[in-house]
């Protein structure tokens, strides 16, 4: 019987830094796994202008541009992962995502499938769209105790 075991890189989470990951986590931060163990990598898209500066207008052609930051994190997937196995690569459709992916060196380097599909998408969470981590955090909180 085949384990998932679910891995989330904070790599590209800056806003999680103070949480205590670094902004770069080498493979030796990875637990070691066993032969019967399907690893899955969860990564969020590079850092855009719309997250480096929040104000921006939403109508700016720059708004999901992938910043300079953005482009160190992607490369610096990229050798996090460099010797891990990976069949296939399932992203959302949208443009900062196929920016990071091609940015991190991971699809040329390993022939992977690269499979983009909709269901991936970003969701519109309405009002708690545009919330802080920590905001997020205090709401759960309130909500456990009653």
């Amino acid at each position: 019987m085949k384990v998932l075991h679910f891995l989330l890189l904070f790599s590209l989470f800056t806003a999680l830094s103070p949480f205590g990951w670094s902004d770069t986590p080498s493979i030796e931060d990875l637990p070691a796994i066993g032969n019967d163990t399907i690893r899955v990598f969860f990564i969020r898209h590079a850092e855009t202008l719309h997250n480096a500066q929040p104000g921006i207008d939403p109508n700016s052609p720059d708004y999901f541009r992938i910043t300079e930051k953005g482009e160190a994190q992607s490369k610096a997937i990229g050798k996090v992962l460099a010797k891990q196995p990976i069949a296939a690569l399932f992203a959302s459709q949208t443009d900062r995502t196929r920016k990071t992916l091609e940015l991190s060196g991971l699809i040329d380097a390993r022939r992977a499938r690269r499979i983009q599909n909709a269901a991936f998408n970003q969701v519109a969470l309405g009002e708690k769209e545009d919330g802080s981590p920590y905001t997020l955090k205090e709401r759960i909180e309130i909500w456990r105790q009653g």
